[in-house]
């Protein structure tokens, strides 16, 4: 889940990704269901709990998503993962580290 502004483009593109047709690979469908699965900033203001993004730098989701974000919830920590993409970061120790540090930061 993220963020996609409200009216921006790349909601927009997600949304007709496959849209009329009928014989859509999964991966088409999946691709636009992105558009329906976003919150809106005004579903993102009100969530009042402690968050944190960790997100490769060489993610093209640090500018749908994380940027926007960060105009909203500037409280966000955002970390970044040298030289990863949104799925090789995972695997990487310094992702593992960040979300324990978080964890332990932020569990009474």
């Amino acid at each position: 889940m993220g963020w996609l502004k409200t009216g921006s483009a790349p909601r927009w593109m997600f949304a007709q990704i496959s849209r009329n047709d009928p014989n859509a690979q999964a991966q088409a469908l999946c691709g636009r269901s992105l558009a329906k699965l976003a919150l809106t900033e005004r579903e993102i203001k009100p969530i009042h709990v402690p968050m944190a993004v960790v997100v490769g730098d060489k993610d093209i989701v640090k500018n749908l998503y994380v940027e926007p974000l960060k105009k909203v919830r500037g409280d966000c920590p955002v970390v970044e993962i040298k030289d990863a993409d949104h799925l090789t970061c995972i695997p990487r120790p310094q992702f593992g580290e960040t979300i324990a540090a978080w964890l332990k930061k932020n569990s009474n």
